[in-house]
């Protein structure tokens, strides 16, 4: 990302796994956009690399880094996170 501006600047200070391709593509829609008469793009979430990508993914960078920081008691320790398979 060349400028995320203040918000980017906020979240490095949280840690993260890389875990998925990001940033992803910006694709320029130019059937459909001309169908609607407007300039269309679309963020290509769907090339995160991971199977259900989108913010899933950036927000398991965000668990898994806070994982790390977690003092391990056991063998056994687990990390586990649910959510919805699908954005309605």
């Amino acid at each position: 990302m060349k400028d995320g501006g203040p918000y980017l600047s906020a979240l490095e200070r949280f840690p993260r796994v890389a875990i998925g391709h990001l940033p992803t593509l910006v694709e320029a829609m130019p059937n459909l956009g001309q169908e609607l008469g407007l300039s269309l793009f679309v963020k290509r979430d769907d090339c995160t690399g991971i199977g259900f990508g989108g913010n899933k993914v950036r927000q398991l960078e965000y668990y898994l880094g806070a994982a790390q920081n977690v003092q391990v008691l056991s063998e056994r320790f687990q990390l586990r996170r649910a959510g919805r398979p699908r954005s309605v």
